[in-house]
C-alpha cells in the first residue's frame, strides 16, 4: 500500500511523506521482522502466497496471492512464478548442506553426488522461469515494475521519503529486486563465487532486505564452505567437472535472467511511447543498480570461477 501510494502518479507526483496511518505499521512490522520498511522481495513474493490445494505441490498453477499485485494477471504470474523458483531451490538445501560436510571430510565421491544434485536443481529453476513468457512485456514494464521502485539516492534525484510518525528525516530504501532472494547468494557462497568489489558489496548490503534467518543461512554457509578450496586442491577430474557444471548452471541461470530483462525492461523502455522526456526510459534496476552492467558483470564473474 505504501509503494502504491508513493508511485501512483509515477515520477512526477512523488509525495514527500508516507502518511502516519501507513508509515507507522509498515516501519514497526518491518523492524520486528528484521526487514527494511518497503515493499521488498520478501513481502511481495516469499510471504505473499498460499496453495489452492494443500495436497498439491508448490507450482504456479496451484498458487494464489494473499495480497494482489499491481498489473492484474501479469503481475500475479510474475510474483507467483518467483515463488515456484524459490520452491525449486528448496530442493538444493539438503545437498548444499551435505556438500559442506563432504568437502570438509574430503569425500570426493559423495561431494560429486551432491554437486550433481544441485546442478539439476538450478537447471529446474531456469526451466520454471520460461513461463515468464506468458506475461505481456508492456504490462509488466508499465503496470508492475513502477511500483517495485524504491526511494533512494540512485533514483534519478527523486527525494527520499519521510515516514510520518516515525522520523522527521527522510528514510532511503531500495526497491524490490530478485537480488533480495537468498537462493543465488546461497549458491555463490557455497561455490566460493565472489564478484567484482562494487557488485559484491551491493550483494552483501542487500542482505539487509532479507529475513534474518535467510541472512544467517547465507553467512553460515559462507563461513563453513571449503568446497572450492577442496575442488582446486583435488586431483579428481570428475570432481572438477561436477563443480564446473554446477558453476556453469548458475551462470546459465544468470544469462537467462539477462534475456528476461532484455525482453521485459530494455525493449519496452525503447518503445516509441518513451521517446519524449516526460516518460524517459529507466534502466536503473528497482534494487538501485545499473541493471544490465550488474547482471552481465555477475554472470561474467560466475564463469570466471570455472576451474
Amino acid at each position: 500500500m505504501a509503494s502504491c501510494y508513493v508511485w501512483q502518479n509515477g515520477d512526477y507526483g512523488v509525495p514527500k511523506k508516507i502518511p502516519k496511518s501507513l508509515a507507522v505499521p509498515l516501519y514497526n512490522v518491518s523492524r520486528r521482522l528484521g526487514l527494511q520498511p518497503i515493499w521488498c522481495y520478501q513481502s511481495a513474493v516469499l510471504s505473499n502466497w498460499i496453495r489452492k490445494d494443500p495436497n498439491r505441490p508448490v507450482e504456479l498453477d496451484n498458487l494464489e496471492q494473499l495480497m494482489p499485485t499491481p498489473g492484474g494477471r501479469d503481475g500475479k504470474i510474475f510474483m507467483l512464478l518467483s515463488v515456484q523458483v524459490e520452491a525449486d531451490f528448496a530442493k538444493a538445501i539438503k545437498p548444499l548442506l551435505l556438500s559442506l560436510q563432504y568437502s570438509s571430510e574430503q569425500n570426493v565421491e559423495s561431494l560429486i553426488e551432491q554437486l550433481v544434485s544441485i546442478t539439476e536443481v538450478v537447471k529446474n529453476m531456469k526451466h520454471s522461469m520460461h513461463r515468464l513468457h506468458e506475461i505481456n512485456p508492456s504490462v509488466f514494464y508499465n503496470n508492475v515494475r513502477p511500483y517495485m521502485k524504491g526511494w533512494d539516492k540512485s533514483n534519478h534525484g527523486l527525494p527520499s521519503i519521510v515516514y510520518e510518525g516515525v522520523s522527521e528525516s527522510p528514510i532511503e530504501c531500495l526497491g524490490g529486486s530478485a537480488a533480495q532472494s537468498p537462493s543465488l547468494q546461497s549458491l555463490d557462497v557455497l561455490l566460493g563465487i565472489r564478484h567484482e568489489d562494487e557488485k559484491q558489496q551491493y550483494l552483501d548490503d542487500i542482505r539487509s532486505y532479507m529475513y534474518k534467518g535467510h541472512r544467517k543461512f547465507i553467512e553460515d554457509i559462507q563461513r563453513a564452505s571449503t568446497v572450492r578450496e577442496f575442488v582446486v586442491s583435488s586431483s579428481s577430474n570428475e570432481l572438477k567437472e561436477a563443480y564446473n557444471n554446477c558453476t556453469k548452471a548458475v551462470s546459465d541461470f544468470r544469462s537467462y535472467h539477462l534475456q528476461i530483462v532484455t525482453r521485459y525492461i530494455l525493449i519496452p523502455s525503447r518503445d516509441g511511447r518513451d521517446s519524449d522526456t516526460s516518460t524517459r526510459p529507466d534502466l536503473t534496476g528497482t534494487g538501485g543498480t545499473d541493471l544490465m552492467a550488474f547482471l552481465k558483470g555477475t554472470r561474467s564473474s560466475t564463469m570466471d570461477h570455472v576451474i
